[in-house]
């Protein structure tokens, strides 16, 4: 009786202090109050991310980053030209490479130290040695100039702006340049040159050359050489160019005697590799670049995936500094625009009928075509193409490249790198 009056003592207790209906609503109130907290945290913390953070996929949050100028890239208002970058009828985009490269809060601030190591190679005469000149030309338009006539080239007048471009190598760039070339008899305009390689003459060895050595050329002509040749600059056209660069503007209506609008050209890193193959190993223009024959005979295969495969290897162990072709397109925008803080329009590389038409020319016009026969060293190269990528070799590739795959995501253009996430 004892126990049983006990337990019936526990049941009665349970009974008067548990009531089912007031746990529920006690239960509610809860959950309500833990979704109000987690509501308020969470926009505290959106709150206290910085504008371009949300908009630009920019990681870096520290308070000295958050009023980060990384460039202003509006339009100018009711004003048609395809080089007023993010309008209406704008085909390009703004970039600033200076502010991407800024190396306390640019977005491709990790790869900064890559412009140093140019800068100091420049300044040795090591770099890119028996390659082309870097070059900007440039020409003022106005109406006056008598338009190409021919369609599908121009019938209707020029209208009147200042441009100059950035050569990026294999987008199409020897077509521009030569169209800017064109124009020089027509109106004012030039040729500006920010760098101008050494020449130095070399003895390819023959095909049965040890591979050894020949791995060893090629880094004396990416400039790893620890012995370093006396070169002074050619500093007085350096600083012409220096000097016409800090009149670079954003596109406007109105143009002052010193204002231009520099421009350039990108492409998808893959398809751009392939063209950098074809021209590196001794295509027309790069014949005499001292490393043609040696890129040929270690990397040319039976197949052209075997073919991609080894040269995408050469760049991961040597770097992408061998030959100038091979340089990502967003240090050859900073190293032509030498390092200065101006806007670049940067079209892709399907406009470049586009820009033929705005420079006066045929649209079709075609200066250099690596599947043209005859026109690269071997059949395999002229047969190349994305598809003979695997996708171990394109990843690797895009790893090589992740500069550009970060530069193109930045101004909004997708790549065949995306799917991997490059970082």
């Amino acid at each position: 009786m004892r126990n049983r009056s006990s337990k019936l003592t526990m049941s009665s207790s349970i009974s008067t202090t548990f009531n089912p209906t007031k746990s529920k609503r006690r239960k509610k109130r809860w959950n309500f109050l833990l979704l109000f907290l987690c509501f308020l945290v969470l926009l505290v913390s959106f709150n206290s991310i910085p504008i371009s953070t949300v908009s630009e996929g920019y990681n870096d949050v520290s308070p000295h980053c958050q009023n980060f100028d990384h460039g202003d890239i509006t339009p100018v208002p009711n004003l048609t030209s395809v080089f007023n970058c993010n309008s209406p009828s704008g085909k390009c985009s703004w970039f600033h490479p200076a502010k991407f490269f800024d190396e306390s809060c640019g977005m491709g601030m990790k790869y900064s130290d890559a412009l140093t190591y140019m800068e100091t190679q420049r300044m040795n005469g090591t770099l890119w040695m028996n390659g082309p000149p870097i070059v900007l030309p440039w020409a003022s338009f106005n109406p006056r100039i008598r338009p190409n006539g021919n369609p599908p080239g121009r019938t209707i007048p020029l209208p009147t702006h200042n441009l100059s471009m950035v050569h990026v190598h294999k987008t199409g760039g020897t077509s521009l340049v030569t169209a800017f070339g064109s124009l020089q008899s027509k109106t004012r305009g030039r040729r500006r040159t920010s760098y101008m390689p050494p020449k130095k003459r070399f003895n390819p060895k023959p095909r049965s050359a040890n591979s050894e050595k020949r791995t060893k050329r090629m880094k004396l002509l990416a400039g790893r050489s620890p012995k370093q040749q006396r070169f002074e600059p050619d500093s007085t056209r350096r600083n012409e160019t220096g000097t016409f660069l800090e009149g670079a503007v954003k596109y406007r209506k109105t143009w002052g005697e010193k204002d231009h609008t520099v421009f350039a050209v990108v492409r998808d890193p893959a398809e751009r590799f392939i063209s950098a193959i074809g021209q590196a190993t001794g295509a027309y223009g790069s014949s005499n670049n001292g490393i043609g024959r040696m890129l040929v005979d270690e990397c040319v295969k039976s197949t052209g995936r075997e073919t991609l495969r080894c040269f995408v290897n050469l760049m991961m162990n040597n770097g992408t500094w061998i030959e100038v072709h091979f340089t990502p397109m967003a240090y050859e925008i900073s190293f032509a625009t030498m390092y200065k803080d101006i806007p670049v329009a940067v079209f892709p590389f399907d406009q470049v009928p586009t820009l033929m038409y705005e420079l006066n020319q045929s649209p079709a016009s075609k200066k250099k075509d690596g599947k043209k026969k005859g026109y690269r060293k071997s059949t395999v190269l002229t047969n190349l193409t994305m598809d003979q990528y695997d996708t171990e070799t394109l990843h690797d590739l895009c790893k090589v490249y992740a500069v550009d795959v970060l530069f193109l995501s930045r101004i909004g253009h997708s790549t065949t790198c995306d799917p991997f996430n490059i970082d």
